[in-house]
């Protein structure tokens, strides 16, 4: 009989765990207990493709009238503590004030238990594989301060329309290029929602002086940040930015790492945030229409650096094929910081075919004209979609309260499909689950900080 504790279900959860910690925890508890529903919802088959433990692990903090020792009972004790509970981690007390919102006793609770872990002599192998899954989790709360880069128009518009709605949002700040169009797009979105939420950030991804210089003038912190900027990143997609980028490559992956990054060291990502990095189908192909699914030969973080840089493109320079790898190495390179850095959530999302936006407007005339043509099109049929359809795709992905999206992965259309519900993407086309790849796709995106 474990001592008497307060459980504390809340504090964390393996729910966005990274796949890293393999499939033993969740194959042994199925097997002895069964996976079942806790009262926090956690709960479900991690299924084939997920090597995460989804049931419910619940947190015991000891009376400080209790020895220090610490207990941890393993994934599988099924011993009664205090009430008839049942916890599957025991830690010394005193337990996280209750009043500290969830979001901010994570990063406590990890702290304690690495001091805990680095105290124990040698540690059995699944102590160790829960602890490290505990502590590459964060929990989960409603966002309040978003930002939203590309939010004048499109799909970024929709985004930001839609969680000012949200009752728990308090601010949201447009990350825009322009500060007319921002204006402009600020005051429609007041009118539409009737809030006074809003709030301009001058902000040019592909430029590494105003990404830094729009970390500095972010007044505050956020809790959810929306990585929705993305296109050709100009009519010459591969032509190289002054900080040695090609054009698309900027706008779609180095752009968004670096403004990840510097918000981190200044602080100004809240521990716990969500990370919705703006990916699309074009990363694992779409083959009618044009873009195919990038050929990764070596994987290496050379091999990214020269697609990173515009030097691999000598043969094909198309948008079509510079899009797919733009994407691929975004997606590889947010779900290498998922097992890299468990104080955030990191998720990659499709918005889809979405009418309305645009996103094609530094394209050729001939081309331009065709996927405007054809949008109408397929918006018809049921082959796009609306741009608060594609922005609803983040929202889902955010206010996940059914915990159908793991921390690390990437969700988009089914396969033959750019509308309709998300899954991942990972079989479709297993690069993308590549842990060597999504390494090496950090490093080489690093590489151009």
């Amino acid at each position: 009989m474990w001592p008497a504790c307060v459980v504390d279900p809340v504090a964390v959860t393996p729910r966005y765990a990274s796949r890293w910690c393999g499939d033993w925890a969740s194959k042994r508890r199925k097997r002895k207990r069964g996976l079942r529903k806790s009262a926090c919802g956690w709960g479900g088959d991690p299924g084939p493709s997920r090597a995460v433990p989804r049931a419910d692990l619940k947190i015991g903090w000891r009376q400080e009238d209790e020895e220090e020792d610490l207990c941890l009972p393993g994934l599988c004790s099924g011993e009664q503590i205090h009430g008839g509970e049942h916890a599957d981690v025991v830690l010394p007390g005193p337990r996280p004030n209750q009043d500290t919102p969830a979001v901010q006793r994570a990063p406590a609770l990890r702290s304690c238990l690495s001091q805990t872990l680095n105290s124990r002599p040698s540690p059995s192998p699944p102590s160790v594989r829960l602890v490290c899954c505990i502590m590459s989790a964060t929990a989960s709360s409603e966002p309040s301060t978003i930002l939203i880069t590309g939010a004048n128009s499109g799909i970024g518009l929709a985004a930001s329309k839609l969680f000012a709605l949200k009752e728990s949002t308090k601010r949201v700040f447009l990350g825009c290029r322009n500060e007319e169009k921002a204006a402009a797009a600020k005051a429609q979105l007041e009118v539409e929602t009737g809030k006074k939420k809003f709030d301009f950030l001058k902000l040019d991804v592909m430029s590494h002086e105003s990404v830094c210089s729009a970390v500095k003038c972010l007044d505050g912190s956020v809790d959810c940040l929306i990585l929705n900027a993305g296109g050709p990143g100009g009519s010459d997609f591969v032509a190289q930015t002054p900080d040695g980028i090609a054009n698309i490559m900027a706008l779609n992956v180095v752009g968004n790492a670096k403004l990840v990054d510097e918000l981190i060291k200044a602080k100004k990502l809240a521990p716990g945030s969500t990370i919705v990095y703006s990916s699309s189908e074009a990363a694992r192909g779409v083959k009618s229409f044009g873009f195919p699914a990038p050929s990764i030969e070596s994987g290496s973080v050379d091999e990214f650096k020269s697609a990173l840089d515009g030097t691999m493109y000598v043969k094909d320079k198309s948008y079509e094929t510079t899009y797919s790898w733009a994407k691929c190495i975004g997606t590889l390179y947010f779900s290498g910081l998922a097992r890299a850095n468990g104080d955030y959530r990191w998720v990659s999302v499709s918005p889809g075919a979405t009418a309305g936006t645009n996103l094609l407007n530094d394209l050729g005339l001939v081309q331009r004209l065709m996927f405007k043509m054809l949008a109408p099109i397929m918006k018809l049929f049921g082959m796009a979609h609306d741009t608060d359809a594609g922005a609803g795709r983040y929202l889902a992905v955010v206010y996940d309260t059914e915990s159908k999206y793991d921390n690390g992965v990437f969700y988009g259309s089914k396969d033959g499909k750019l509308t309709g519900d998300l899954v991942d993407q990972t079989p479709i086309f297993e690069d993308l689950g590549m842990t060597s790849y999504q390494d090496n796709a950090v490093k080489a995106v690093e590489n151009f900080f």
